[in-house]
């Protein structure tokens, strides 16, 4: 199952755009690698305000897990390098937690410099 918390903000279409794309891959990725031969599980995409000036956009999943050898800051597969790139566009950072499942954090500033 898919479940989505987002806080009520209006996000202009400078951010809009690169976290639909975020979300698309990680999802899709969550789809096809998290739950292996049939096995269910949930998917949790949220977005809030974080600390200061920042939002916190999240992806988790409580599937397998994300190897441990897989290290999305020097990814070699062109989805988490696109994840990257694209939160690099946002002016954010990528954290990784791989704890119940896998979970990928974005945080971004209010306003791109």
């Amino acid at each position: 199952s898919i479940q989505v918390q987002m806080d009520d903000v209006m996000l202009p279409i400078h951010l809009s755009i690169p976290l639909a794309l975020i979300v698309n891959e990680l999802v899709a990725n969550a789809l096809k690698y998290a739950f292996p031969a049939g096995q269910k599980g949930k998917i949790l995409i949220t977005l809030n305000r974080g600390r200061g000036q920042s939002y916190e956009f999240v992806v988790h999943d409580d599937g397998v897990g994300l190897p441990a050898s897989i290290r999305h800051e020097k990814a070699k597969t062109t989805g988490l390098h696109l994840v990257n790139l694209l939160a690099q566009q946002i002016d954010g950072s990528v954290s990784v937690q791989r704890k119940n499942g896998t979970s990928f954090k974005i945080t971004f500033p209010f306003e791109i410099k």
